[in-house]
């Protein structure tokens, strides 16, 4: 009879737990990402795209701007993500992945003067496993 009523239990948790929690492939793909950023406010960063590689030892750079970089962490379908710039600009942000494929969440920005400061929702797309190389620097910066 225990075992009987453990088994209708079980039958009867199984789909509020399926409903709770949805199945998201596991699989993540470290490499190169296209990203979107849009604000969630007209002050602060403007909409902007870059090319970023995620690279297997949990470190990454922008293939668009020189000198960018920091370190990504995979907790779950959560990506956790921090860096800097050469330019003074840092961001963090936590992204959902919604597909091996697809990762979207929120993004904050900031100047190390803290002239601008921003709050954006991101997209990312995986583009290939091999990633483009660091973005040159720029000879106009020096």
């Amino acid at each position: 009879m225990k075992l009987l009523r453990h088994i209708l239990l079980s039958v009867v948790l199984m789909p509020a737990l399926a409903i709770a929690s949805p199945i998201v492939n596991a699989d993540f793909f470290p490499g190169q990402w296209d990203a979107q950023f849009y604000p969630l406010a007209p002050e602060g960063f403007p909409r902007f795209a870059a090319g970023v590689c995620l690279q297997a030892d949990g470190t990454w750079y922008m293939t668009t701007t020189f000198a960018s970089g920091g370190r990504w962490y995979l907790t779950g379908v959560n990506l956790l993500i921090h860096g800097g710039s050469n330019h003074g600009s840092n961001g963090a942000g936590q992204l959902l992945q919604v597909t091996p494929k697809l990762l979207t969440g929120h993004w904050q920005a900031w100047t190390d003067d803290r002239q601008t400061d921003g709050y954006l929702t991101t997209k990312w797309r995986f583009v290939s496993k091999h990633c483009d190389p660091p973005a040159p620097e720029d000879p106009d910066t020096h």
